[in-house]
């Protein structure tokens, strides 16, 4: 097994525990997470993937990852998850997309970039999408 695949597997179990401590265990401690689409969120630090874990697991104590694919190169893995779980207050937490990932000889996640967000539920077309994003048609 690849260090890639050892990561994925370690880090889907730590998520499973709910444990924060558990999931920041997954991460080197000058891990550095880019957020391309929402670059003011990258940040660097183990200590702070450990903060997020533990509002992740407050707002949505049931999560779960399941893997939907997975490509393995050398120390980079491109890894296509679905995030779902209960919020608090009943309603339903989705979220999809690829993280490109890299870890270490010891099978740590040196780096990572999300390009993961919120499943829009609303029922918009592609049409009217684009049509509220540009303004619509000129």
């Amino acid at each position: 097994m690849s260090h890639t695949e050892d990561f994925l597997d370690n880090f889907r179990a730590a998520v499973a525990s709910h444990e924060p401590d558990r999931v920041a265990d997954c991460f080197r401690t000058d891990c550095r997470f880019d957020l391309p689409v929402h670059p003011a969120r990258s940040f660097t630090v183990r200590d702070q993937a450990r903060q997020d874990w533990c509002v992740i697991f407050a707002t949505v104590p049931d999560l779960r990852i399941d893997l939907v694919d997975a490509t393995h190169d050398g120390d980079t893995c491109w890894a296509e998850s679905e995030y779902s779980g209960t919020r608090p207050d009943g309603t339903p937490h989705l979220m999809r997309g690829v993280t490109v990932i890299t870890v270490d000889e010891t099978s740590r996640l040196r780096a990572a970039r999300f390009y993961v967000d919120f499943v829009d539920t609303a029922g918009v077309s592609i049409t009217e999408h684009l049509a509220a994003q540009t303004g619509g048609a000129r």
